[in-house]
């Protein structure tokens, strides 16, 4: 057809369909309306597909289809629109108006064409109502072009039909809303004239037909249809193009689908293999691979078929499998694992639907794609009933190409068949009868056909018949079977075969309900029978099978119990001890595996043990060791079995768990057995080597063994065997003892028999181990080489290293990492660690390592003697039992009084004879046995046990056992104390026979050479460390000492010694010499003290034994026996009158302080009655004994308090005897008389003499316990203070009541210096904070402390509000109570509160603490105003509030931050000025008390500055971000940059000063640390000061930058490696490293493990020394200056003149640091005065003039040189700062000013600074100090060469002698005369010197 005919055509028919005359004809094109869009609804989304569909008809019906595929093109394009462009034969107007104009009408012949009803094209409009065609596009002829438009057809309806709007209304079910509801708009093609440019591309591309649907919504859908969803719409559709469609239509080489408006393009390209024709198979078979942009998307195996009689498209079937690699079944053969897996044929299910090109909606209930010409409704829902005979036969072929696909696939090596038959399992059943039908109809002709997958050995692909399968009941059962079993035993044993194990539970359960020709399986039961039993075959052929094979079993049985467990129980029993059921996996040698029978648990004979079969949890890698024959034990592979819940499943197999103690069990005899010993060895060690952890095991043992403690080896332990547990563990470590070993003769025997000998000591120190302490391996090898020298021969001994190590071979430790255990997993030891294990192992064994031991324990009655040991010491124990009353334990709630039928339990003995041992090396025995001292210890007794008896008329049937507590001694405890076997030694000679322990006597050290002459020792047998008996030892054997000897004992060395010396019988005679005499007197006071403590046990016994022997006693110079009656004490009372009445009196020889000894002895104390001579009172000397009777009487009462004498009751402090007695000696009155002389009377006797008539050396006490005793006496003479100060000590021993501590007394004030004093009470364990506590006991305490504490109580109490309160120190508790109240008014404070600020007391502490619980904070808590607090106190007179902390925040953040101030000031003004400006910023007053200031107002003075200069700035940025805020004001790019700028700025000597102060506190701060972390909670004052003078010495004097210290601080924490790397990465030397901060480092201190609690108490020790010094020369200042004394030029002295007014450049002198170093503490009393003075004006200078007179001290100090010079200067630094608070800053002047503490070479003591110096201005001067009651002076050579050098250079005015004038009647010096230039002096005629002993001598006028 030409153009215009063709158009002429189209336009015809629309124009007649356009016309409506009649209302019929209206409604009749609305029913076509109506059918398009119901039409439409039903194809929703296919739209894509159907117009796919056209494609493929077309090339179908297009000759070039003969020579291949078409391509189709899918374009989303501009508008938006969908292009849908395909190659074949062109559409024609007639189509287009037949075909799409109707409904079901088409011009499609069919049969030939996929779609022939016209129907499917109408689903284009879901997505468009104004779609275009355009074909015939590369045609010769004249091209179609046709679009669709409802709104033109509807103008050209109402233009051809005036009645159309007319007849609408009546049409029912109409949209009248919609204009075009009632367009059938495919009824209505309009002719296109001009082609869009994107179809003129398609067709330039080749394509014939394109199909353009723009999006244009109509009607109602414009609202709702927008672009976005239009696009979603139609990107889904292409996105949904399946494979399955492609591969159906078959007619296309490639599918384009291209987004331009995404930019995204896919390529579909189907590959085609095919079609094959093969004579063997019906149909065309192809396989098809689907690919997209190149990558595979799906491949298919397709089988075609035609019916018969119909050879056109109609007549075709296809059969499909589609298939994908299978991952998931990857073995190691390669073959296998390129497998396909069959995958469902459409994606979410396993049932595909039928397919008829497109899919249908019809369920097939199988996997395959299946394609037929079906009969089906509109919306392909279901066949078309009237079509049932064609679609049956249709359904017929499909099963056929079916069933053959099927079994084409199970013949391909390349499928895996499980998946397909788990797919078919899978398919549910489908609803239409047609598809059930068919689903049945393929299975059934599958049933005859071997495609069921079956398990073989080796990798074919082997399909059998589904009655060819063994399935069980159930599919888990089949599961468990396949599990167990392997396939070729099944087969062999029941000729069967297993299903595949990838059949999934559904296709199992297909399997077994298809039909079976026969029974072939037999009964269930039997057939698993017959499996279990292999008899002689092997059921499992590799250990990984056997071990599977087993666990799978398990399971197995499992399953069947759950199935039938009577049937299950049954079955296992019948396999209990039936040799046939050889499957039990255990370890065989090589660790291969051995196929056990199961056990029969009751198979065991009376007498003998069955088999055991062993599971061990928890896998190993090592090779498990293999039980001995002779154990009847075996072991299934470790870790075979993973948990106790795994060993309970496989108890039914007669499997128990794995113990070690269950494997220890059966050796049970081992030792009686013929076992072979070696392996029995191996075996051991592999099992303890490996079970490592364990009780028994190596690595638990060689933790023991890392500690030398013989108790933890031997089997038998006391009373353990009583419960049943102990018992077992007992019996285990018996049998391992019996275990036998090679011996050093070669043969074997039980380890237990065995000892460690010398060969062992040599290989333990060759073999050390880091874990093994040097001393544990030293304290064997000794005890080694013990056992060695008194063994009984080589059999008693193991044999040697060599032979035995031999037999523990690594293999334990292979499988064990060596590095890097994970979690849980234990890492293998090193070689020197494992042969700690192997010692371990043997120690474990029970091998000795000190003398051995036997034991007996047996706590039954049967079969037994009652008492199995007879020798002679069990003889002698019972004998003594007997004799004692017999066996008298457990006798409670029993009539009877001792045992009839008493049985030996439990008792030990030695192995080795002690006598015949000690004869071979009694020393090594006693070293064997202190070694083994524990164990022997825990086994002195004996336990017996009683089943029943009858005594006294009663009985007990009940069990009766004894305990410790009955003490009824071992065998071993009597052959220890009684053998004679002890090595002793008498009067230094060793004896020459041993002897028993409890005939000899112990002393730690027995003296030797001369000390050993006044020992008491010498005189008895005796032993020691020496002779090598320990403390330990001792007490275990019962040798004696006299500290524990009991009353008999005592007793019997009396009597034996009286009767030795009465008789002349002793073998060291007391009278020959005096050591002798004074070591026969030693040792009868040291019985007679322990006999006194023995009196409150027993008196009368005691008075027995003294009425019996009589006292020891010396009357006048020969020892006597005498009755105490006849007897005195010296107790001290009366001491110096002994002398007079010693002749007569038999005195007691007992030391004074032994009163309560002597009382107890019935001794009476010597007493004299004295009575003076004279009613002359003499002269009151009290005050000239203020150093006695004032200073040291917090001393001497501290004596009294803390120091116990010979069992002396101390004085408690707060007593009142205390009080009353401290009342007294403070109270005592000193009066000397011209000639004392004194009446004595003995009391008890009728003795007395008058004494000291013109001796002028004697002293009386008065009334001593009066309230105020006198003590009178005639000691005159130069130094008769002295010598009084030495005889006065029995007499305040008198007034404090206590005679015996006359001599301490007398010893300590012999004592001259505070030091030596110190040292003297320290030693006696008297500290100074005791003596504190004394002091303030009695209230010594100077009158301006006391006045100081006053004010402060004053001021609080005002400050509180309760200004009328008028506390006072008269009682401590009214105190209290005025504070209580006062702090209770203000808030309420408890008494605790307020007994804590009492306690505190009002000194300088009160005022300056600021941390937890100080007054300070307790005040601030309650509500104080510290402000008001301090104006009250000045108001009193105080200096006030001492509160720095301020003060010390602002100079630290100047300190670590100033410098960079400096350095944004200098950016806009003069750098120097910067710094001046810097220096003098000072805090806010305001905040000078505040204990915590704000941060932001600490700084304001700072962010002022700044801002005065320019630069803005919060202060609240400068306290947190002070480094960033600071870069930022001064334009730094950062704080590097602003640090480099201060390097700048500051130069070097600015900087080396900065980094000396810097390291300066580091010193300080590491020295505390360094002193914390080596002192104690008991640390004494003066060891504080000792560890703070090493430190010191340790860190050096040279400090000039932090780093210095590194090495000081490397030797200090040496062995605190982790504090120390701390610090040291801490010294940085660097001016913009901060300062250190002190709770940083306490924090950092205490994380490495130092007591920093102990802070206090350092600074206790140190500080307050120094505080007290600083407030003294304050004080000193103070009193000066009031008196108006100040260093002046003597009136009528010239002052010398400097011949220039600058300083000369004189070279500097060198200072020596190791000149004698004298002057450590402050000196003399003149020096003291002379540095209160010139620090005392310091002190009233400004901050900046102080600076100043800093510097000229550093110039004066710059003349000279070396260390001493620099340990001075760095007190200039500290002492700048504005951290410090008063006393701080004295104590630095004092540092920098008093140079001689530093070194004497300096020639001088201080450096003197005074306002106006020789020339008028402020001078520094080097002052020599002289202390002078004239004008006359020492000096030294050395003083007098340092003037001359200076005088020489030209500065001999910065030289000058302070001479400090003495006054004899006030401490204050009268005067202080500065002479300066000496030199100049002397050679003006002003000062004389003369040489000759350097004295210099001036005038004054």
């Amino acid at each position: 057809m030409d153009e215009n005919n063709g158009r002429a055509y189209l336009e015809a028919v629309v124009g007649e369909r356009a016309r409506h005359m009649t209302a019929e004809e209206v409604r009749t094109t609305c029913s076509f309306a109506r059918a398009e869009r119901l039409l439409g609804r039903e194809y929703h989304g296919r739209f894509l597909i159907e117009l796919l569909q056209n494609a493929a008809d077309a090339w179908r019906s297009d000759p070039r289809s003969e020579r291949g595929r078409s391509r189709v093109a899918v374009v989303i394009g501009d508008g938006p629109s969908l292009l849908v462009a395909n190659q074949g034969s062109a559409m024609s107007p007639a189509v287009v108006i037949e075909s799409l104009g109707h409904i079901g009408a088409s011009n499609k012949p069919e049969g030939e064409a996929i779609g022939h009803k016209g129907i499917g094209f109408k689903s284009v409009l879901e997505v468009t109502h104004a779609p275009e065609i355009y074909s015939g596009l590369r045609s010769k002829d004249i091209a179609m072009a046709v679009a669709f438009n409802p709104a033109e057809a509807r103008d050209q309806i109402l233009k051809d039909s005036p009645r159309w709007d007319e007849f609408l209304p009546e049409v029912q079910g109409l949209d009248l809303a919609d204009d075009l509801a009632a367009i059938p708009i495919l009824r209505f093609p309009r002719w296109v004239e001009a082609w869009p440019r994107n179809v003129a591309e398609l067709a330039a591309d080749g394509f014939d037909t394109v199909v353009r649907l723009p999006f244009k919504p109509v009607g109602s859908a414009r609202a709702a249809y927008t672009k976005e969803r239009w696009l979603e719409t139609v990107r889904r559709a292409t996105a949904d193009l399946s494979d399955q469609i492609l591969v159906l239509l078959g007619s296309f080489s490639e599918v384009r689908i291209v987004d331009r408006l995404a930019s995204t393009e896919v390529h579909i390209r189907p590959e085609w293999e095919g079609p094959q024709i093969d004579p063997g198979r019906a149909g065309d078979w192809a396989d098809v691979r689907v690919l997209r942009n190149g990558s595979a998307s799906s491949s298919w195996k397709l089988v075609r078929r035609t019916l018969p009689a119909e050879a056109d498209l109609a007549g075709e079937v296809v059969a499909g499998l589609r298939v994908a690699p299978a991952p998931e079944r990857v073995p190691t053969e390669p073959a296998i694992a390129e497998r396909l897996a069959v995958v469902p044929a459409v994606p979410g299910s396993p049932s595909a639907p039928f397919h008829l090109f497109f899919p249908t909606r019809i369920a097939s209930g199988l996997p395959f794609l299946l394609h037929g010409y079906f009969e089906v409704d509109a919306a392909r829902t279901g066949f078309y009933r009237g079509s049932a005979d064609r679609n049956k036969a249709i359904l017929a072929a499909l099963t056929k190409a079916a069933v053959d696909l099927v079994c084409d696939a199970a013949h391909d090596p390349d499928i895996d068949l499980a998946t397909l038959v788990n797919l078919i399992a899978d398919c549910n059943e489908p609803e239409d009868e047609l598809a059930q039908f068919f689903r049945r109809e393929v299975l059934k002709g599958l049933d005859d056909k071997a495609w069921i997958p079956v398990e073989v050995d080796g990798n074919s692909n082997q399909c059998k018949c589904p009655d060819q399968v063994f399935v069980a009941r159930t599919e888990h059962l089949a599961r468990q079977i396949a599990r167990v079993f392997p396939p070729q035993y099944v087969l062999e044993r029941v000729s069967l075969w297993l299903p595949d194990g990838a059949l999934s539970e559904s296709a199992l359960r297909l399997i077994r309900t298809r039909p079976r020709t026969d029974d072939a399986q037999g009964d269930f039961w039997e057939t698993l029978s017959a499996l279990l039993r292999p008899a002689d075959r092997n059921i499992w052929t590799t250990m990984d099978q056997a071990d599977a094979g087993f666990l799978a079993l398990l399971d197995l049985l499992d399953a069947l119990r759950g199935e039938d467990p009577n049937a299950t129980e049954a079955l296992i029993t019948g396999l209990q001890g039936d040799p046939a059921s050889r499957l039990l996996p255990t370890i065989g040698p090589g660790s291969g595996r051995q196929l056990l029978p199961i056990p029969n648990p009751a198979a065991g004979v009376a007498g003998q043990r069955s088999a055991l079969v062993m599971a061990r949890i928890g896998a190993s890698d090592g090779e498990a060791p293999v039980p001995p024959q002779e154990l009847d034990l075996a072991f299934l592979p470790e870790g075979l079995l993973a948990s106790d819940v795994e060993v309970n499943r496989a108890r039914a197999l007669g499997i128990r768990p794995f113990t070690v103690d269950t494997v220890l069990d059966r050796l049970n005899g081992i030792g009686d057995s013929e076992a072979d010993p070696p392996g029995v060895i191996r075996f051991l060690w592999h099992l303890l080597a490996r079970a490592r952890v364990s009780g028994l095991g190596t690595k638990r043992s060689a933790e023991i063994a890392a500690v030398f403690d013989p108790t933890q080896w031997f089997w038998c332990r006391p009373d353990r065997a009583r419960d049943e547990t102990g018992r077992a563990r007992q019996q285990r470590e018996r049998y391992l003892s019996e275990v036998k070993l090679p011996a050093r003769d070669g043969t074997w025997r039980s380890a237990g028999s065995l000892a460690f000998g010398e060969d062992w000591a040599d290989w333990l120190e060759s073999t050390q181990h880091a874990e093994i302490r040097p001393t544990t391996t030293r304290k064997r090898a000794e005890a080694y080489r013990a056992l060695e020298a008194i063994s009984p021969g080589p059999d008693s001994l193991l044999a040697p290293p060599a032979t035995v190590l031999g037999l523990l071979d690594d293999a334990p430790f292979r499988h064990l990492p060596t590095v890097g255990p994970g979690e849980g997993s234990e890492e293998a030891p090193d070689v020197s660690m494992r042969d700690v294990e192997r010692h371990a192992f043997l120690l474990r064994l029970g091998v000795w390592e000190v003398p051995p031991i036997a034991a007996w324990s047996n706590w039954s009655p049967e079969a037994r003697a009652r008492f199995p040991w007879t020798e002679p010491m069990a003889d002698h124990r019972e004998a003594a039992v007997v004799e004692a009353g017999g066996w008298t334990f457990g006798l409670e709630g029993w009539g009877g009084k001792r045992h009839n039928n008493a049985y030996l339990a439990e008792d030990f003995r030695f192995a080795w004879p002690l006598q015949e041992a000690a004869s071979r090396n009694a020393r090594a025995l006693a070293a064997g046995l202190c070694a083994g001292h524990r164990l022997y210890a825990d086994r002195l007794g004996a336990r017996l046990f009683c089943p029943g008896c009858s005594n006294s008329g009663a009985s007990h049937r009940a069990r009766r056992e004894s305990n410790a507590s009955w003490e009824f001694p071992s065998v071993l405890a009597l052959e220890l104390r009684h053998e004679p076997w002890l090595e002793c030694v008498l009067d230094g000679v060793t004896t020459e026979l041993p002897a028993a322990p409890v005939d000899a006597w112990w002393r730690e050290q027995v003296p030797t050479g001369a000390g050993l002459r006044q020992s008491p020792w010498r005189l008895l047998p005796m032993c020691s460390p020496a002779t090598g008996v320990t403390d330990d030892l001792r007490r275990l054997i019962g040798v004696n000492t006299i500290e524990d000897a009991d009353l008999a004992v005592v007793t019997r060395l009396l009597r034996q010694l009286r009767d030795d010396f009465v008789g002349g019988s002793m073998a060291v005679d007391p009278s020959g010499s005096s050591s002798a005499r004074q070591a026969f007197v030693t040792l009868h006071r040291l019985a007679y003290e322990h006999l006194a403590e023995l009196a409150g046990d027993d008196p009368a016994g005691l008075a027995g034994t003294i009425a019996e022997i009589g006292v020891l006693c010396e009357l006048g110079d020969r020892l006597a026996y005498r009755a105490p009656a006849e007897a005195r004490h010296d107790d001290g009372r009366f001491a110096t009158y002994v002398r007079y009445f010693a002749a007569g009196i038999p005195f007691i020889v007992l030391p004074r302080p032994q009163v309560a000894t002597a009382r107890s002895l019935g001794v009476q104390p010597f007493a004299v009655d004295l009575t003076r001579d004279g009613e002359d009172d003499g002269l009151d000397v009290t005050d000239d004994l203020h150093e006695v009777l004032g200073d040291r009487i917090p001393e001497l009462l501290a004596i009294v308090v803390n120091h116990s004498l010979g069992g002396q009751q101390t004085l408690e402090l707060d007593s009142e005897a205390f009080a009353a007695r401290s009342r007294r000696l403070q109270s005592l009155n000193v009066r000397q008389v011209p000639d004392l002389v004194i009446h004595a009377s003995v009391e008890g006797t009728s003795l007395n003499k008058s004494l000291g008539q013109g001796s002028y050396q004697d002293i009386y006490i008065q009334n001593p316990t009066s309230a105020k005793p006198v003590l009178f006496h005639d000691l005159n003479g130069d130094g008769w203070q002295d010598r009084l100060r030495r005889k006065i000590a029995p007499h305040l021993a008198a007034v404090l009541e206590n005679g015996a501590y006359a001599d301490i007394f007398a010893l300590f004030l012999l004592a001259e210096s505070d030091g030596e004093r110190e040292e003297f009470l320290l030693e006696r364990g008297i500290t100074g904070d005791d003596v504190d506590a004394v002091a303030a006991r009695i209230g010594v305490v100077g009158k301006e402390e006391q006045a100081r504490n006053l004010r402060w109580y004053q001021a609080v109490l005002k400050a509180c509000g309760s200004g009328d309160s008028q506390p006072t120190f008269d009682d401590p508790e009214r105190l209290v109570a005025l504070f209580e109240a006062a702090l209770a008014a203000r808030g309420g404070h408890d008494t605790i509160t307020a007994r804590a600020l009492v306690e505190a007391g009002g000194g300088e502490a009160a005022r300056r603490d600021t941390g937890e619980g100080s007054p300070l904070r307790i005040l601030l808590e309650a509500g104080v105003d510290l402000a008001d607090l301090d104006r009250q106190l000045r108001l009193l007179g105080d200096t006030g509030l001492a509160i720095s902390v301020t003060r010390q925040r602002f100079a630290r953040w100047l300190d670590d931050h100033g410098r960079r101030v400096v350095a944004v000031l200098a950016t806009r003004h003069d750098a120097e000025a910067a710094k001046s400006a810097v220096r003098e910023v000072r805090p806010p007053d305001a905040l000078a008390l505040c204990l915590e200031p704000p941060p932001d107002e600490l700084l304001q003075p700072v962010a002022a500055l700044l801002s005065k200069r320019g630069f803005h700035v919060a202060a609240r940025d400068l306290a947190y971000d002070p480094a960033t805020t600071l870069a930022r004001l001064g334009n730094f790019a950062s704080v590097d940059a602003l640090d480099s700028e201060v390097l700048l700025i500051f130069n070097e000597e600015e900087q080396r000063q900065a980094l000396q102060v810097r390291a300066s506190q580091w010193r300080r701060e590491i020295r505390l640390i360094a002193v914390l972390s080596r002192m104690g909670p008991t640390e004494t004052r003066s060891n504080i000061r000792a560890l703070d003078e090493e430190s010191a010495h340790a860190l050096g004097g040279d400090v000039f930058q932090p780093s210095d210290l590194t090495a000081g601080v490397e030797k200090l924490f040496a062995n605190q490696p982790g504090l120390r790397d701390w610090l040291i990465k801490r010294l940085d030397n660097s001016i913009r490293s901060q300062a250190p901060d002190r709770d940083e480092l306490l924090a950092a201190a205490a994380g490495f493990g130092v007591d920093v609690n102990l802070l206090q108490k350092l600074l206790a020790a140190l500080d307050a020394p120094r505080r007290r010094r600083a407030r003294e020369i304050m004080s000193r200042s103070v009193t000066l200056r009031k008196e108006n004394v100040v260093p002046r030029r003597p009136d009528g002295l010239v002052v010398p003149r400097s011949r220039g007014q600058k300083p000369l450049n004189v070279a500097a002198i060198k200072v020596d640091p190791g000149s004698d170093r004298r002057k450590r503490e402050l000196g003399d009393e003149g020096e003291q005065w002379a540095l209160a003075s010139v620090i005392g004006e310091l002190l009233r200078l400004s901050d900046a003039d102080r600076g100043k007179a800093i510097d000229a001290v550093c110039d004066l100090l710059g003349r000279f040189d070396g260390s001493p010079v620099r340990a001075a200067l760095v007190h200039a630094e500290l002492a700048r700062s504005q951290e410090l608070d008063d006393e701080e800053l004295v104590d630095e002047l004092t540092g920098l000013l008093h140079v001689s503490r530093h070194s004497d070479a300096f020639g001088f003591d201080l450096i003197g600074w005074f306002p106006k110096g020789p020339d008028g201005g402020p001078r520094a001067v080097c002052l020599e100090v002289k202390s002078s009651g004239s004008a006359s002076f020492k000096l030294s050579s050395s003083e007098w060469a340092r003037a001359e050098k200076l005088h020489a250079d030209g500065v001999g005015d910065q030289y000058a002698v302070l001479v400090v004038r003495r006054s004899r009647q006030r401490t204050t010096p009268k005067g202080m005369d500065l002479l300066a230039d000496p030199v100049s002096l002397r050679d003006s005629g002003l000062l004389s010197l003369d040489v000759d002993g350097w004295t210099a001598n001036y005038r004054q006028s």
